[in-house]
């Protein structure tokens, strides 16, 4: 803690063994949005943003990375879930007037040209990230705080896609307004998007970004699919009086 006597800040990011409770290491983090490091599903690598460059440690050894990308300018990034090999998406801003870009890469091959996946983009302050269960496919969804325009309260939003094998595409969703929930499949070959001012759309997506079935409209601004991947539930949440209420649609 930063105090008159105190006035050099200490490490604010601790690592701790959960099997033995032993502090493993400690990091000083500035940022105070992604901040928080990611670990490989089998946690063989861990991974942490340090100013615009991402440090990868590997087997718990955190004295010195093993990787990192360098030189890049990275905002974000998300670590893909799943099996080997491992999969690091990134979120590049872009310099005025330049494009953004989301880079695909796999670990450890950084290098700036051998991305796997490149889609870039105009019009994001920042970035959301949604990959599916098994690491093979990402969503990125960038977001404009304010809609310059002045045609919308919300600022403008747009949905891509990438995947590990390297195809690109845009979410083209047929209404105006926000998106409110992304959410892929447990099956993984598949996402539903709610989007578009009230009532909003919902829509069913393939790999390939083609609508596959229309939901209509309707009151909802939030999706959730069973384990099986073979329902999906629609949930509206509203505040009415400082109370939070939902209403719920199956769709079986």
């Amino acid at each position: 803690m930063v105090t008159p006597t105190n006035p050099t800040p200490g490490p604010n990011l601790h690592i701790w063994r959960v099997e033995t409770g032993e502090l493993v290491k400690e990091f000083m983090q500035k940022r105070q949005i992604g901040w928080a490091p990611q670990w490989s599903s089998d946690e063989k690598i861990c991974a942490r943003s340090l100013n615009n460059d991402v440090l990868f440690y590997e087997d718990a050894n955190f004295e010195s990375e093993a990787h990192k990308i360098h030189g890049q300018r990275v905002g974000n990034f998300s670590l893909a879930p799943g099996t080997p090999p491992y999969h690091i998406l990134c979120y590049i801003p872009g310099k005025s007037g330049q494009p953004s870009f989301g880079k695909l890469f796999q670990y450890p091959k950084f290098e700036n040209t051998s991305f796997i996946a490149s889609k870039s983009f105009f019009q994001a302050d920042r970035v959301d990230m949604f990959w599916n269960k098994v690491g093979s496919a990402v969503l990125l969804m960038t977001s404009m705080e304010v809609d310059k325009s002045g045609s919308s309260y919300y600022g403008k939003q747009a949905l891509h896609a990438l995947t590990c094998k390297g195809e690109t595409a845009i979410v083209l969703l047929s209404k105006e307004g926000p998106i409110y929930s992304v959410e892929w499949s447990p099956k993984c070959a598949e996402f539903c998007v709610v989007y578009g001012f009230i009532p909003a759309k919902a829509t069913l997506f393939n790999l390939k970004c083609e609508p596959v079935f229309d939901f209509g409209t309707g009151p909802r601004n939030a999706i959730y699919y069973n384990p099986h991947g073979n329902n999906i539930l629609y949930i509206e949440f509203y505040i009415t009086q400082l109370l939070e209420k939902a209403d719920c649609q199956f769709l079986l």
